[in-house]
């Protein structure tokens, strides 16, 4: 998922840049950039001049289409981002390694002291793994990101 994000970020941004580029390229050129387009053979070839307040005008056209599809981006990269750092980190805190059974020491002590009262030991399982807070706003991002790519169809 993140590498089709960020080929998508680079995608728009790309994009951006060309139309910046385009827009300073007239700028530098005052205004005697031209574009020829050849019709029939038996019509004469038609030139065009794009002045710096026509490619400007273009270029705002282009910005006001993408800057829907270049937010849900940057908020799908974001998401993804943050998806991918708490499952990293709850992999990394449930996984059976030396130092997890070193951490999980004292919860499973209070567990045996408690004659297995789990309600007893929470406070030390909460160390344990991933925040709760942070589990429920996952659950949150993800129940919500599939209305965001609905959104994108019905917009795209």
């Amino acid at each position: 998922m993140l590498g089709v994000a960020a080929a998508a970020i680079v995608t728009q941004f790309s994009t951006f840049v060309y139309c910046i580029r385009v827009y300073i390229n007239s700028l530098l050129d005052d205004g005697a950039t031209t574009t020829v387009s050849s019709a029939l053979p038996s019509r004469l070839e038609s030139v065009r001049t794009v002045s710096a307040r026509q490619a400007f005008k273009r270029i705002k056209r282009v910005f006001a289409l993408q800057w829907r599809g270049m937010l849900i981006v940057i908020l799908i990269i974001v998401d993804v981002a943050f998806f991918a750092i708490v499952f990293i980190k709850f992999d990394r805190s449930t996984g059976v390694t030396k130092m997890n059974l070193t951490k999980a020491e004292k919860w499973l002590a209070c567990l045996v002291l408690s004659r297995g009262d789990k309600h007893q030991c929470l406070w030390l399982a909460k160390k344990l793994t991933v925040g709760e807070a942070t589990a429920i706003t996952v659950l949150i991002l993800l129940s919500v990101s599939p209305l965001v790519k609905e959104k994108e169809k019905n917009i795209g």
